[in-house]
């Protein structure tokens, strides 16, 4: 599988380096993955006092995406682009693919840090309490489910489980 994915990223690169493909650049990248770097989903957070324009942002499996800017918020869908080397490219697009915020970033598992396009400084993200505006979203978050029986629910824009039954391991 690994072979596969290098694979792909050299040919999109060769692609993308011959000005193959032509058209919107960001044309079948949604999603892409970085060789032997995880790929951020979930809710991110700014961490520490200073930072910049970006305070959350959430990232969910179905391709959608929630940014919270100082200067308001974005939902919208993201792309990604992330070249076998340095770092990977986030895109926010609507439904005609206009890019509406754009940056690079960096990914260790734990910390999304964010470089958006203009800046020169860096935003560190640190994983924060699932954010939702519906309940669907909650899933869509990869978040770990509690051992119980029962459904993710949005409260006060968190994703909380609620456990209908305790499971006990036999029927």
């Amino acid at each position: 599988m690994k072979q596969i994915r290098i694979a792909v990223a050299v040919l999109a690169s060769v692609l993308a380096a011959c000005g193959g493909g032509g058209g919107d650049p960001l044309a079948g990248q949604a999603g892409a993955l970085q060789v032997d770097s995880p790929v951020p989903m979930g809710t991110f957070e700014l961490s520490g006092t200073e930072g910049g324009d970006v305070t959350r942002l959430v990232l969910m499996a179905d391709g959608t995406a929630h940014l919270e800017l100082l200067s308001g918020t974005i939902d919208s869908y993201y792309k990604q682009l992330d070249p076998l080397l340095g770092p990977g490219h986030l895109y926010l697009v609507d439904d005609r693919d206009t890019v509406l915020y754009s940056a690079d970033y960096l990914y260790d598992g734990k910390v999304l840090q964010l470089l958006p396009d203009g800046d020169v400084k860096w935003e560190d993200l640190a994983p924060a309490p699932a954010w939702c505006s519906v309940a669907s979203q909650c899933e869509q978050q990869w978040l770990p489910q509690p051992a119980c029986l029962g459904a993710w629910t949005c409260s006060f824009s968190q994703c909380q489980f609620q456990c209908k039954r305790r499971w006990t391991g036999t029927p």
